[in-house]
Parts: C-alpha cells; structure tokens; sequence
C-alpha cells in the first residue's frame, strides 16, 4: 500500500521585529503600538520593559503642594513644612511655590519663607477669631475673655493611644427561676449568687446547677481575679445529666465594675485650663489629650475602636489627631497683635457671615482690639476673620521666578517685582532695579506663566506672550496666535532639554522656540484636565488628575 505524505517545509524560523510605538488611543492603532499599558517602561527605547522597581517614601493625602529647591518644601493641610519641618499655617487649597534668592515664595497665600534665617512671613494674613471663645462685638471693640481659647486645624495624624479598657463580662447576670406553687418568678442573678440546685433558664429552657467551681486566674497582667464556672444540666431516671457549662469573671455582688487598674489619660476642656483623668473606657470623641504650648498643638481623640479582645475583657484602641495653632492656643488679643505684627497703618477687612468693614487698627490690649469704625454689624455672625490687605501686591493668579524677580499675571497685566525683592511691585526708585509691569488686551483668562530660555512666557488658552529683556526699560511684549497651555494644567509647564512640554486645548504640546507643535495626536479623542507634569532630567511624565472625551 502506498505510504503517508508528509508536508514539506526548509526547516527555518520566520521572526518578525516590531519597534514600540508607544500607545495610540486611536481607532487607526497600528502593530507596535499598544491601547493601554501599566508598569511599562520607554527607557530603552524603541525597545518596550518593565519600569523600574520604586517604593512610597511618605504618604500625605492632603498635600496640596511638593517643591524641590536644595530639599523638600511641600504644603500638607494647612500646614508649609521644609526638609520635613512645620514653618508655619496656610491656607487649603492648592499652591503655586517658586524661589526669588533665599526667599521661598508661596501663593496665593503671599507667604515668602527665609531658608536663610529660617522664618516665615506674610504680606497678606488672614486670622480666624473662633465664636467658640466668646466674642463680644460692640462698637469699635472685638473683645474676648481672658481664658479663651483659638484652634486651627492641619489634620497631622497623632500616635494611637491604647491600652487595657473596658471590662466586658465581670460579672455578669444570669435568669433564675423559682416557683412559689405553680408561679414562675424570674429574676437575674450575678454567678456570685447562683447556688446549688438553682434553676437558670438558658434559651427559654430550665436546668438545674449541679456543681459551681470557683477558682483563681489571672484576669491581667499582674491581677488575679475568681472565675466561677456553673455545670448545669437536668435531673433523669439514671442520675444527673449535665448539660453544659457558663462562665464567668466574679467579685462582690452589686459593686460597679473595678477600674484601679485601666489606664488612665489627662483630659482637658477647651475653655481654660480645666483638665481631669478619665480611664479609657471613658474617652469619648473630641476629648483633647494633649496641649502642646510651645508647638502650638494640641490633640485630640477622633476615633475610638473598643473590640472584645479575649472572653473576659476588652481592648481600647484610641486614634487621635494632632492640630496646630496657626497663631497662638491661648488667646490674648496684644499677643495675637503683636505675633502677627499689624500695625495701625495696616489695611483691615473684617469679616462675619455676609457682613464686611474695613478699618484699620486704633489701638489693642490684652482682651480688645479697637478700630477706627464701628465694626458692630459683625455682631452675632459667628466666627470673624481679620484679613490684612496688602494694597501694593497685585493678586498673581500665576507665579514665576525670572532673573532674580518674581514674575506674575492677574487681571489684564504682566508684573514683575523689584529686582531681589519679590515683596515690592511698586516702589520706584530711578533705578534698574526698579518693577515693572505692562497691560495686555483682554482676550481671555490667564493659564500660566513660565521662564523660558531667558525670556518670560505668559500664557492663555489660545495665546502666548513672549517678554524678552534684561531691564524694565528695554522690555518688549510679543504676541502669539497658537496654542496656549490649557486652563488648570499649568502645573504641566516642564522644561526638558530645551523644549518646554505642556497641557495645551488640544493635547500636549511641545514649543522649541517657534510654534509649538502638538505631539499627543496618538491621545485620539482623550483630553486631559487638570494635568500635571515632571521629569526625571530624560522623560517627560504626565499625570492624568482628571480625563474627559470630546465629542463632536
């Protein structure tokens, strides 16, 4: 019979090599390029690999602001801390942070820190006056009591507080029954007072207690208590049939439950100084733990877990949260005065509900500050804010640093401060070193400003300005008709090897110098907002804080 036949083949390998075309969100994605990835690495490209193992440093998951100028300047809560260190309070929200000199600049706060001399100040301050201290507000006068106290939150998380808590099961109750003729009477025992031959009543069923062992534990660490273990059942034709045990911690009968040996934490009150111990099993929510005068903190408890922990006590565990002072705990009017150095000639606006005035200071002591007009109208608004007004600084909606003055926009001008002095953007003094600021058309909202190759780019979301000079006197405004960076991203202006990348209307952007150029056309019908950029000296990252799609 005939044999099989084999199918022919030459014995050699087909390979194909595909370069990485990175992802393409697009319907017109071609071999090599990938629709999604996660944990992929472009670091040898055109070859694709994993990325590189990374690890969490710190979490914060209020921080608001990260910056890095010779080391770490972030702003957590409400809180501005350098190399890891609390400088001092700011408002929520979210910040813009650059470096003119030795000065630390943050907005929209116009707070300026000296890593020099390692303090903070402030053109602008905002000061909440809490109507927890009990204010009284009449004519020209905000007065307080002389123990009042003033908190302002950051939210740091406090060290757990645990220890021994509650007693759960010592002595506990058991039902008895007795029969007067053929009438039940019920009644709740402690084990302590259950005898021989008592009827309990467990799950509606009688039994009898035959035999009660009493014997020594160790009830805690170093205590000993009686434990007493009831063997109950029911009486039948062959004898005694036992049907269980219940057991329990004992001591004197009808005594409330013995503390001596729970922990126990100092307490204080907000008003004053009055403070008392209380056991763990008496902490409650919003007890304050812990007063730290000097640090201007105090603690307070904000969650509280108490689980059965074994079957004869439980375990407290207690979370707390530390808040910081943004002025002072105790609050003096001279001290709050005097700390945050307002003046007479300082522009005040007071604030309480709807209501609004704005004086300034006449004159202030230890339970007063008095004003030049009647702030009586505040009365009975609540908390009051005391904003002093900086009437010389403009309010920068974007900041930058540029040849050793702090550059901004707001309204329709381009500022830029005293050369060395970012405080100052109005004292003229004939010199080169003078401020300087220009008005523009009012073609839109302003997006971002970034310094750039020796020259200062202002930007809106369809126009970008180029300012070009050394000195106020040759300064020269340029204007551009292309793409701008995208309203909200302007935390993802990078510089990167010349090229400044950016979140633009469109995509992201790269500008060389001339026009920039869209390069994320591979995003397809993606657009992110919110966007925030960085890089590692070779890549340029681009954090998704928010995605949306358009539609046509």
């Amino acid at each position: 019979m005939p044999l099989p036949t084999l199918p022919y083949s030459d014995g050699r390998m087909k390979r194909a090599m595909l370069e990485f075309g990175g992802v393409d969100y697009t319907p017109g994605a071609e071999a090599g390029q990938w629709e999604e990835s996660e944990n992929i690495s472009c670091r040898e490209y055109p070859a694709v690999v994993p990325r590189e193992s990374r690890e969490v440093i710190e979490q914060n998951d209020d921080q608001t602001a990260l910056y890095v100028y010779d080391k770490i300047a972030k702003v957590v809560g409400t809180g501005f801390y350098y190399d890891g260190v609390y400088k001092c309070a700011v408002a929520p929200g979210r910040k813009q942070i650059c470096t003119v000199g030795n000065l630390i600049i943050i907005y929209p706060d116009k707070i300026f820190y000296n890593m020099d001399t390692d303090t903070a100040s402030t053109l602008e301050l905002t000061i909440p006056i809490p109507d927890s201290v009990d204010l009284t507000v009449s004519g020209k006068r905000i007065t307080v009591p002389e123990d009042g106290w003033a908190y302002y939150s950051t939210g740091n998380a406090g060290e757990p507080i645990t220890g021994r808590g509650q007693n759960g099961t010592i002595n506990p109750k058991i039902m008895t029954v007795e029969y007067r003729g053929d009438t039940p009477i019920y009644s709740e025992r402690y084990f302590d007072q259950v005898s021989y031959r008592t009827k309990i009543v467990l799950d509606e069923v009688e039994y009898l207690v035959h035999t009660i062992d009493r014997e020594t534990r160790t009830y805690w660490p170093g205590l000993n208590r009686t434990y007493i273990t009831l063997h109950f059942g029911q009486t039948a034709s062959s004898g005694w049939v036992e049907h269980g045990t219940i057991g329990g911690w004992a001591y004197a009968a009808n005594t409330a439950p013995y503390t001596a040996d729970i922990e126990r934490v100092q307490t204080y009150t907000k008003r004053g100084a009055n403070k008392s111990l209380k056991y763990l099993n008496q902490l409650e929510i919003g007890d304050i733990v812990r007063f730290d005068t000097e640090a201007h903190t105090y603690e307070v408890v904000e969650y509280i877990d108490r689980t059965l922990y074994t079957d004869h006590y439980y375990y407290t565990a207690i979370r707390t949260k530390i808040y910081q002072g943004q002025h002072v705990l105790y609050l003096d009017m001279d001290t709050l005065v005097e700390q945050n150095e307002i003046t007479t000639s300082d522009h005040l606006r007071l604030t309480a509900g709807n209501a609004v005035v704005d004086t300034h200071m006449a004159s202030y002591g230890k339970r007063y500050i008095e004003f030049e007009n009647n702030v009586a109208k505040l009365a009975g608004k609540g908390d009051i804010t005391i904003q002093r007004l900086a009437a010389d600084q403009p309010d920068l909606e974007y900041i930058c640093a540029h040849d050793n003055r702090l550059w901004g926009v707001a309204g329709n001008k381009v500022y830029a401060s005293m050369w060395g002095n970012p405080l100052n953007f109005s004292t003229e003094t004939g010199t080169q070193a003078d401020p300087w600021s220009t008005e523009i058309g009012n073609d839109g909202a302003w997006t971002g400003i970034v310094s750039y190759s020796g020259a200062i780019l202002a930007f809106k979301e369809h126009l970008m300005y180029k300012i070009i000079g050394t000195l106020p006197e040759n300064y020269t405004v340029y204007t551009y008709h292309v793409e701008g960076i995208r309203r909200g991203c302007h935390k993802s202006a990078v510089i990167l090897g010349e090229v400044l990348y950016y979140m633009g209307p469109g995509g992201v952007y790269a500008y060389a110098g001339s026009v920039p150029q869209r390069i994320s056309a591979n995003f397809g019908t993606r657009v992110y907002e919110d966007a925030v950029g960085g890089t590692d000296g070779l890549r340029y990252y681009l954090r998704r804080c928010k995605e949306s799609r358009v539609s046509t």
